[in-house]
């Protein structure tokens, strides 16, 4: 344990490089096993064209149309808001 403590960072990384596990015992007695990490398997990413192709992006209106109308913003952006102090 006292080597272990002492030499942490050195030690890692050797597991991490070698893959062979390092046995931390305390008088004689196992305590832990350190063993390289287990890869994980990542999906591919997918491109952002390929996910447009799905049904769940769709326009239900013509994206160069504004998106609300004028008014709308008026009525919840009132002049007084904007004054200047």
């Amino acid at each position: 344990m006292a080597e272990f403590k002492a030499n942490c960072t050195r030690l890692l990384r050797e597991v991490s490089e070698s893959g062979e596990p390092i046995t931390v015992t305390v008088r004689g007695k196992v305590v832990a096993v350190v063993s390289a990490p287990v890869e994980e398997k990542r999906a591919p990413l997918k491109s952002a064209f390929g996910m447009l192709r799905s049904d769940r992006y769709r326009f239900d209106m013509d994206p160069s149309e504004p998106a609300a109308d004028p008014a709308d913003w008026e009525a919840n952006n009132p002049a007084e808001l904007y004054r200047e102090p």
